[in-house]
């Protein structure tokens, strides 16, 4: 009655995973193993592939973004408003430096000659407040 007990329950035994893993691992001849270890292993080194060729898919998107160019840019005015001072003045002054035409707004006469002062001819200024409409009606004519 032992003797059968034990083989009952050596038999449910076997049928686990760890059992048969054990089995697998023992006789070293069967192909579920390599499955096994093949599902274990690959999702982590695919992972680091996969985050390769993402970075050097974003960086080779960053590099042809910055090479677009516009062309025939010496015939091409920009427009900036808030020239007197601060961020505007310094990209007007860079864009003239790169060659492009610029039509500088600025709010005081002041501002607007220190401006023509320190650029090329290329950059124009214009006396204008965007807050009132005759202003921008007056920049526009000119």
């Amino acid at each position: 009655m032992k003797k059968r007990d034990t083989e009952e329950s050596m038999k449910k035994k076997e049928n686990t995973p760890t059992a048969l893993l054990n089995t697998f691992l023992v006789q070293g001849t069967s192909q579920t193993l390599f499955h096994l270890s093949l599902c274990v292993t690959v999702p982590f080194k695919a992972m680091w592939l996969y985050m390769v060729v993402l970075m050097g898919l974003y960086y080779l998107l960053r590099w042809y973004q910055e090479k677009q160019v516009v062309s025939h840019l010496r015939d091409k005015f920009v427009f900036i408003t808030g020239c007197d001072s601060g961020f505007g003045n310094q990209l007007a002054r860079q864009l003239d430096l790169r060659g492009l035409r610029v039509l500088a707004a600025c709010l005081m006469e002041q501002g607007a000659e220190q401006l023509r002062n320190q650029t090329s001819d290329r950059l124009q200024t214009v006396i204008l407040d965007v807050t009132k409409t005759e202003s921008i009606v007056g920049a526009t004519s000119v």
